[in-house]
């Protein structure tokens, strides 16, 4: 933990720019693009996303361990380890009845995760971007359809967090199918009614 922990403050960390999120390059799938999230297993038919009658957003995994920097500079590939193999192992599951919305993000390092103070910092960079893509989401593709929140690990921390800033007690509620966010502990008092 201490060899792979930033060395520097959250404040010292250099910091790329927000991505612009109408742009293609600025999403890992998007239901207009040939991706990994599009494979499917050899013996299913390969259907079209835009056919879909429901959207899923999904927040990948971490997939950054640095301790260059507390978040990924987006225009390196520094410290990224299977940056691509995720979206058809985890994202791909969703493409028999969902139209797949996966954004690129400034995700913190894994060792955030062990750092209350920097770490936090760094994982409220990285849920800028969430909610930055996930509003260019709703006001660009989503058009009323039913929506899925999945993630994974620290995508299922952002998750949970684009659940309450988006959906507790807001119009866009009626529109949440379900939530799929594993690979992260939440305590019962972060569990609330959507």
């Amino acid at each position: 933990v201490w060899y792979m922990t930033p060395s520097h403050s959250f404040e010292q960390s250099p910091k790329s720019k927000q991505l612009d999120y109408s742009l293609v390059t600025s999403w890992f799938s998007l239901p207009e693009i040939n991706d990994d999230a599009d494979l499917i297993l050899k013996k299913l038919t390969k259907e079209v996303q835009e056919t879909k009658k429901a959207d899923v957003f999904f927040v990948h995994l971490t997939t950054y361990v640095s301790s260059n920097s507390w978040n990924h500079d987006l225009n390196s590939e520094d410290g990224i380890y299977d940056e691509i193999n995720w979206l058809s192992s985890q994202a791909s599951i969703f493409n028999k009845c969902c139209r797949i919305f996966s954004p690129r993000y400034r995700q913190a390092t894994l060792l955030s995760f062990f750092d209350k103070g920097n770490g936090l910092k760094a994982r409220d960079l990285a849920f800028k971007d969430i909610l930055a893509s996930f509003d260019h989401y709703t006001n660009k593709y989503n058009d009323g359809r039913p929506i899925i929140i999945a993630g994974h690990s620290q995508g299922a921390e952002l998750g949970m967090r684009l659940l309450y800033e988006r959906f507790h007690n807001k119009p866009l509620r009626d529109q949440l199918v379900i939530t799929n966010i594993p690979g992260y502990m939440f305590s019962s008092k972060d569990l609330l009614e959507v």
